[in-house]
């Protein structure tokens, strides 16, 4: 188990009668790369500036390193951080921007060289430090913004939407490296996004965020498999939702209505034990959850469902369905090269690794 580098205690900001980070409360493990993750205007970006020192909390604690540094100016809070824009002067060249933290901090030139060489080689920038911004790419101008945060040896890297700007296949590759480059150098790293699948993809946790609070915090196959709410099992990954009736719990097992009690299913109990018979509850699936058949196999938990199309994606296809004599419609993803499914066949769906939630679908 790592040892805490970062400590936020209950920080509270607002601006006028909006209360924009309400109480929240977030200890950052030494080497770990954290995502907070949320919708635009949820508080992400204001909690990573304060981190920052570019805003100050109206009250609470930010402790690194067991150093109170809340109301401490940005350059002397030893963190680093990448913006959203990449934020790098037009007149500056590459090896300029390389160098011009370290003279600003006095740094002896052997050191500079020595930093300077290695950042160089760990991101690949060979045979680019005289060109300016204007003549990089965008993957470029964001290895040189990581290069000049990471020349400074910060002891936490922000990261604020920093893949937001690029094309889809760099923004694929460069969640690559910049997990490699986390790995590498064992940094601790604050990772704000609105996009789910990058926060999956590089987080060791993720804090997800609603209304400047933190709604669930936890490792990224706890988020994806177990959400606590409606809010975070519809924010994380494609979901499917089925209005439902609890109709008893026994041997360990949920016992639900669905389609106004055409169906009865049965599944683990799981987190279910807080239920009570009667309760209104609502199934979240994950498409790659439910099995698609062409006719009943004998097993229990089996509904009816017609096809409606489907969506090649390369891989998979998105099946639309819906349950039959009911306007209630599924998404399931299964591989391309099942081909059970044809327009106006009926069909049959089994449900895996069902969890049941309270509340309503925002």
């Amino acid at each position: 188990m790592y040892d805490a580098v970062l400590n936020l205690n209950h920080i509270y900001k607002r601006y006028s009668a909006n209360i924009v980070v309400n109480d929240i409360s977030i200890s950052i493990s030494e080497g770990e790369f954290i995502s907070i993750l949320g919708p635009s205007g949820c508080g992400k970006t204001t909690l990573l500036r304060m981190i920052a020192g570019f805003c100050i909390p109206d009250s609470g604690e930010i402790i690194l390193d067991g150093r109170d540094i809340t109301n401490k100016a940005p350059n002397l809070r030893n963190i680093g951080m990448v913006f959203q824009d990449y934020a790098l002067w037009p007149h500056m060249n590459v090896m300029q921007h390389l160098t011009f933290g370290l003279n600003i901090k006095k740094i002896p030139s052997k050191e500079i060289n020595k930093r300077i060489t290695q950042v160089i080689g760990l991101m690949r920038l060979d045979g680019l430090e005289n060109r300016y911004p204007k003549q990089l790419s965008g993957g470029q101008q964001q290895r040189v913004a990581l290069a000049r945060a990471l020349v400074m040896e910060p002891r936490v890297l922000l990261l604020d939407e920093p893949l937001s700007n690029l094309d889809k296949k760099l923004r694929d590759s460069m969640k690559i490296e910049l997990r490699r480059l986390q790995k590498m150098l064992g940094i601790t790293m604050v990772f704000v996004t609105h996009d789910q699948s990058e926060a999956l993809a590089l987080s060791d946790h993720i804090v997800v965020m609603e209304k400047g609070k933190v709604i669930q915090y936890g490792s990224s196959y706890e988020i994806y498999e177990n959400p606590n709410s409606i809010f975070v099992a519809g924010f994380i990954g494609n979901a499917n939702f089925i209005d439902a009736s609890l109709l008893d719990v026994r041997n360990g097992n949920v016992v639900v209505s669905i389609a106004e009690g055409r169906w009865t299913l049965e599944f683990p109990r799981g987190s279910s034990h807080s239920f009570n018979a009667k309760d209104h509850v609502k199934i979240f699936i994950r498409p790659t959850n439910i099995d698609l058949l062409a006719d009943k196999d004998g097993s229990c938990n089996l509904v009816p469902v017609e096809y409606v199309n489907s969506v090649y994606e390369g891989s998979i296809n998105r099946v639309l369905l819906r349950i039959k004599d009911t306007s209630i419609e599924l998404v399931a993803e299964v591989p391309s090269n099942i081909v059970v499914f044809q327009e106006q066949k009926d069909l049959f769906v089994r449900f895996r690794s069902v969890r049941l939630l309270t509340g309503e679908v925002r």
